[in-house]
């Protein structure tokens, strides 16, 4: 490792990919403390030719972490809104892609304009808002069967969801005929609602604390628009 603290460079990636008799590809990598002249981690992968660029993110992952103590993003995903079309038609889908922009793939198909995306914390659905029925209605899709299903059918329109972050329910503003917006909960598995603020103002984009705890929204109670915080389970 001489010539690599010659540089200072400090940590050192090996790596080799070959293909097995099986068909499948296996590829490994080791990373290295040049300075002590010592492994700090390596492992091996096998996949087959199709996901041979998400191994290289699984160990591109794993090398970041392991220098910097934080989780990486290179096996992530984007979830947006594309839109394209003519300029008195545009049209927006439902889209998914890789953090660096490949696999592209539509979960709508445009008819309906959508908008607001979230993940759910396991990544594995999106709650999102959808013009589908006339007017904003919160759904929610399974990534990988492509399920949607309506997450309460409220009078009025709902719009704004987040996940909470064990996933377990969904919050949304509603704003009902005398134009008042309030913010709701549900629960995904016994599909219970809970009402958390009873305002006459506009209350809106809500989204849960990172422990869930808390919720914070925006609301005009004050006379104009302000940030504000509330618990989780008694509203405000």
């Amino acid at each position: 490792f001489e010539d690599w603290k010659v540089i200072n460079a400090q940590a050192l990636v090996t790596g080799s990919v070959s293909k097995e008799a099986d068909g499948r590809v296996r590829a490994q990598y080791r990373l290295w403390d040049t300075f002590a002249g010592q492994q700090m981690s390596g492992e091996q992968f096998f996949a087959n030719d199709a996901n041979t660029r998400r191994v290289a993110h699984i160990i591109a992952d794993a090398i970041y972490e392991r220098l910097t103590g934080e989780k990486g993003y290179f096996d992530t995903r984007v979830v947006f809104i594309d839109e394209s079309g003519a300029k008195n038609a545009r049209k927006k889908r439902l889209a998914i892609m890789d953090q660096d922009g490949a696999n592209i793939r539509y979960l709508s198909d445009g008819r309906s304009i959508v908008l607001t995306p979230r993940f759910s914390p396991n990544r594995q659905e999106i709650t999102y808002m959808s013009y589908e029925s006339g007017q904003p209605k919160v759904y929610l899709l399974q990534i990988e069967t492509g399920q949607r299903e309506l997450v309460g059918d409220f009078p009025g329109m709902t719009f704004a969801p987040r996940f909470s972050p064990d996933g377990q329910k969904v919050i949304m503003s509603l704003l009902r005929d005398d134009g008042n917006s309030n913010i709701f909960a549900m629960d995904l598995r016994s599909r219970s609602t809970t009402r958390l603020t009873n305002s006459t103002a506009i209350d809106t984009s809500p989204s849960y604390s990172p422990d869930g705890s808390k919720v914070v929204f925006t609301s005009d109670r004050g006379g104009r628009a302000q940030i504000y915080v509330m618990g989780a389970a008694v509203g405000g």
